[in-house]
């Protein structure tokens, strides 16, 4: 809802108590029987025929009622937001089990409604799902990655921290933890204080556990369950810089409100609790954006100063899918180049000035050599033998002097960038001179 529904939209038609019973309140899903989950009978009627809680279809049904046909591309189009979802190949093996992050930059055309329903998709309680994608024409296909399904990203990576923090650059992460089976392990407002005796018996608790089942999951011993690894749930991280617990009640703390369909009563304990336990934390999430905002206006001010000195620079960044990877998605850029104004450090000095001292006589060098021949031609025409032969001989040396010079600038280079280091590596020492030694333009 966050990727397809603007702010004032989210308030009106999202955060209001009918959103799980009569979302567009027009009575279609009464009519149309649409529901997240089934009644607790029909359940265990499903469970006897197919070993399954629910039917994977009707929760499809579900999400294409909420989202329609919408991409993550539509979605990023019409609100602007970086809405990421993460999945994971139905595969028994933790060790080769792939995962997915879908976002408008690596899977544009794939739709919202089957990423949230292949998201949903639990061992044991629905099938995994198949990822579609719109084509130009407006027809959904298939999306396919080595022909898998896939099911919740939670199995392998509840938080892509990593992935994420590559993709759009993020250092400083808000996560909403709502997950019943995490809940107890994370310290909350109304837990006694972290160095308590009561807080640090509980914390040896959770380090032994989580100790013996990577110890089996190392040993291959650890059981599968539903023909899943679930071992990487005890090796995850589940709480960021600022960690949002809401009050669970008794019912939600066993999990016993995790597959059931949320009712207005329900709805309005959760808009509740969710405002209640982020409000303590609004100041923190204020100065968190205030720097954001500080660090951006701080680099669009030196961008633009470097423009006006240097209006021959090549200002543009070429973003694309490859520099997705990398782990920067501006300076590890093979095709951003960016001129950098101000005087190199001083273990660089002579060894800058040598280079550009050259790179000048190199294109002096090449304006006589282009003059030369402009007077080559109109020598030739005229008939004038002699003075053509003395020109001819005159641009064989430049020539060659040109081709002397070119070799010692490069062997500079080679020796300006003898540490080894890519340009990655430079680029993350914080050497930006390094990195643009030698790039013209």
């Amino acid at each position: 809802m966050c990727a397809m529904k603007t702010s004032d939209e989210l308030f009106t038609d999202v955060c209001v108590h009918t959103v799980s019973t009569d979302y567009g309140l027009n009575g279609t899903q009464r009519k149309q029987n649409i529901r997240w989950f089934p009644t607790p009978m029909e359940m265990a009627s499903y469970w006897l025929k197919n070993k399954l809680l629910m039917d994977s279809r009707e929760f499809r049904r579900t999400c294409d009622f909420y989202y329609g046909d919408m991409t993550f591309e539509e979605a990023f189009e019409r609100t602007g937001k970086h809405v990421c979802i993460t999945v994971s190949a139905s595969r028994a093996s933790s060790a080769t089990a792939q995962r997915l992050l879908l976002n408008h930059i690596s899977t544009p055309h794939v739709t919202l409604a089957s990423a949230v329903a292949a998201s949903c998709a639990l061992p044991g309680v629905m099938a995994p799902a198949k990822l579609m994608a719109k084509q130009s024409s407006g027809v959904l296909e298939p999306f396919e990655v080595d022909g898998v399904e896939w099911i919740d990203g939670s199995v392998q990576a509840d938080l892509p921290f990593q992935r994420i923090s590559t993709l759009f650059a993020v250092t400083s992460f808000i996560v909403s933890q709502t997950n019943f089976h995490v809940h107890p392990f994370l310290n909350k407002a109304h837990h006694p204080n972290q160095k308590s005796m009561y807080w640090r018996l509980f914390q040896t608790m959770e380090w032994d556990i989580r100790s013996r089942a990577l110890k089996l999951s190392r040993l291959g011993l650890f059981p599968t369950v539903f023909g899943q690894d679930l071992s990487k749930v005890f090796k995850q991280k589940y709480h960021g810089d600022l960690t949002i617990v809401p009050r669970f009640t008794a019912m939600q703390t066993f999990g016993l409100k995790a597959l059931s369909n949320p009712t207005v009563k329900d709805m309005e304990g959760y808009l509740k609790y969710g405002q209640i336990a982020t409000w303590p934390y609004l100041n923190a999430i204020r100065d968190m954006i205030r720097l954001e905002k500080a660090l951006d206006d701080s680099l669009a001010r030196l961008e633009d100063k470097l423009r006006r000195l240097h209006p021959e620079g090549d200002w543009s960044y070429h973003e694309d899918v490859d520099s997705i990877a990398s782990s920067s998605n501006v300076l590890s850029s093979s095709s951003a180049r960016v001129r950098i104004v101000g005087p190199p450090p001083a273990g660089l000095s002579s060894s800058y000035r040598e280079t550009e001292r050259m790179r000048r006589k190199m294109e002096t060098l090449e304006d006589e050599n282009r003059e030369l021949k402009n007077l080559l031609e109109g020598f030739s025409k005229d008939g004038e033998g002699d003075r053509v032969t003395s020109i001819v001989s005159e641009n064989a040396v430049l020539k060659k002097q040109l081709q002397e010079l070119q070799q010692r600038l490069d062997q500079n280079n080679i020796t300006s960038e003898g540490s080894g280091k890519t340009k990655r590596d430079q680029a993350a020492d914080g050497n930006i001179w390094k990195m643009m030694l030698g790039s013209r333009p």
